[in-house]
């Protein structure tokens, strides 16, 4: 912008936001005798081990290097000041636990929100497939990567090069996946085991037909996905 002199211009500066941080780890439950075994159940109890969180924005090819966060030096030690308020991605890494990614949707300026990670903790990946009317769709595979591709041997820069909803090109396949399941009657899928993180999904009815979604997991709400060449 070019002002020239004894000209005015006016600048609206929105402000920063925070970051209050809790971390959650798995954790055996003591059966009754005071024992422990591979059925116990697992609770989550809180974490105050050393850690590390790093934050980035964007999704994919348009992804920023992400950026470590400084241990806050005042107030209260998990909160984590001077955060711009636009979508940002967590990546909380703690020794011995694999990395967990939370993007935070809808930071607003000035605003302080409580993030909880659950570091190592499986959370049930529950959804629906429909068709363009919203119609549930039944028997239709979908398979599950943690990440932002829908398989191993698929990079997030090739996914994002083809077109919108149109995904992995049918019978060539994006590789190995992770998990994969069948929609019941009602559309609804789910997936068992996945930790917190990004995980993408992929819906292949046939051959020339996919669909790809990448889908912050776990989701405030369940996941549908419409597909909209799927046969009536």
């Amino acid at each position: 912008m070019l002002l020239l002199p004894s000209s005015q211009a006016s600048i609206v500066l929105t402000g920063s936001a925070a970051l209050r941080l809790r971390l959650f780890v798995p954790e055996k439950r003591d059966e009754p005798n005071g024992s422990t075994n591979s059925e116990t159940e697992l609770v989550a109890v809180e974490y105050h081990g050393p850690f590390e969180v790093s934050l980035c924005y964007g999704v994919g090819a348009a992804r920023t290097e992400p950026v470590r966060l400084r241990w806050p030096s005042r107030g209260d030690p998990m909160v984590y000041r001077g955060i711009v308020p636009e979508d940002p991605t967590l990546i909380v890494t703690a020794p011995g636990w694999p990395p967990v990614e939370m993007q935070v949707r809808g930071l607003r300026p000035s605003e302080t929100r409580t993030v909880e990670a659950r570091i190592g903790i499986p959370v049930p990946l529950v959804g629906r497939v429909v068709d363009a009317e919203g119609r549930p769709r039944a028997g239709i595979e979908v398979q599950a990567t943690p990440g932002t591709a829908p398989g191993h041997e698929w990079s997030a820069q090739r996914l994002e090069s083809m077109p919108s909803g149109m995904g992995t090109g049918g019978n060539r396949g994006p590789g190995r996946f992770d998990a994969a399941t069948v929609t019941d009657a009602e559309g609804r899928f789910e997936f068992a085991g996945f930790a917190a993180s990004a995980v993408t999904l992929r819906v292949a009815e046939r051959p020339w037909v996919d669909l790809v979604e990448t889908v912050q997991h776990p989701a405030e709400v369940d996941v549908v996905l419409t597909c909209r060449l799927c046969r009536a």
